[in-house]
C-alpha cells in the first residue's frame, strides 16, 4: 500500500470543494471527508489494517505480505510505515 504526499484527495478537507463534489452525484459528505488524505502516512497504516483484517483475504493471508509506505514527491524518497507482514 502507497499512498504520497500532496495528495489531491485532500482537497475533500475543504468544505466548498467536498458539497461541491457531494452536490455532483459523489459520495456523501461524510464518505467524502474520510477519503481526504491529510497525513499520508496515517491513511496508508490504516489501509493495511483494513487489507489485513479483510474476510476475503484471509485464505490466502499467510501467502501475502502487506506493507505500508509513503512516497516523498518533493524528494522521491519512500518511506516504510508499516513493514511487510
Amino acid at each position: 500500500m502507497i499512498h504520497h504526499t500532496d495528495c489531491g484527495s485532500g482537497l475533500l478537507a475543504r468544505d466548498e470543494l467536498r458539497a461541491g463534489y457531494v452536490s455532483r452525484g459523489g459520495w456523501d459528505e461524510e464518505t467524502a471527508l474520510d477519503m481526504a488524505v491529510l497525513d499520508p502516512a496515517k491513511t496508508a497504516a490504516e489501509d493495511v489494517q483494513k487489507l489485513r483484517s479483510a474476510p476475503e483475504l484471509q485464505p490466502t493471508i499467510g501467502n501475502v505480505k502487506i506493507g505500508g509506505y509513503v512516497d516523498d514527491l518533493k524528494t522521491g524518497n519512500i518511506t516504510t510505515v508499516v513493514e511487510p507482514g
